[in-house]
């Protein structure tokens, strides 16, 4: 129901634009805000449509690069609205330029930040695939986390909290992408920590930002590499 919501929105929206009625100027400046910030973005199933979309901020793809790269993503894995409250911290670290492998570290701190009480039932629905629908009582935020790295990177380790643990893995546009499923309970912090060889690639080193509510805090604390 709630993508047949959202489908009908969105095509009432287009049609109100296609229209000519409100205030262009208004408009054209909304969608540039929400563009700029990455809150809107495009996919075309015309194939010529989506190559003017392709390469532009508005496809929000991610960028296909050699460079030194790190970069978190959270999607929501219960259907809550518990994002809002969510804490995203990103340390990448690597060595010098010396050889042409380098040690490097990608640290991820998440923290729920939700009140234990006062949030009303919607905020805190748990709802998973085949399951019916439930309202937890604390409001538990639980997402899968993808950490993208270098590409050409390999892990050595994954730890949370300095515990070793398991986890998914794969490539996506040239980059290591690496998957973990997370349990935050309000207030206890958890530390997702990457140990990884890479390629002492020149450049300086780049991140993509997952535009929520809260900003990210980021560090970038990688040698230029030439």
């Amino acid at each position: 129901y709630r993508k047949n919501f959202l489908s009908e929105v969105g095509v009432a929206v287009i049609d109100k634009l296609l229209s000519g009625s409100g205030n262009p100027q208004a408009i054209a400046s909304a969608l540039g805000n929400a563009a700029g910030g990455g809150h809107l973005e495009l996919w075309s199933l015309r194939s010529a449509e989506q190559r003017e979309i392709t390469g532009t901020p508005l496809a929000g793809a991610l960028p296909v690069t050699p460079g030194p790269f790190a970069s978190v993503t959270v999607d929501n894995a219960s259907a809550s609205k518990l994002d809002y409250y969510l804490d995203r911290k990103l340390v990448y670290q690597a060595g010098g330029c010396s050889s042409g492998q380098r040690s490097s570290t990608i640290t991820v701190t998440l923290d729920n930040d939700a009140p234990l009480h006062g949030l009303p039932a919607y905020v805190r629905t748990l709802g998973r695939t085949g399951s019916p629908t439930t309202v937890e009582a604390v409001p538990d935020s639980r997402l899968f986390v993808f950490i993208h790295a270098t590409d050409g990177a390999i892990i050595h380790s994954a730890t949370i909290d300095g515990k070793r643990v398991a986890y998914g893995s794969g490539v996506e546009r040239g980059h290591p992408v690496y998957l973990f499923d997370v349990l935050l309970h309000p207030g206890r912090p958890q530390t997702i920590q990457l140990q990884l060889t890479e390629p002492s690639a020149p450049g300086a080193a780049t991140t993509q930002v997952q535009p929520l509510y809260r900003a990210q805090h980021t560090i970038l604390d990688v040698p230029r590499c030439h």
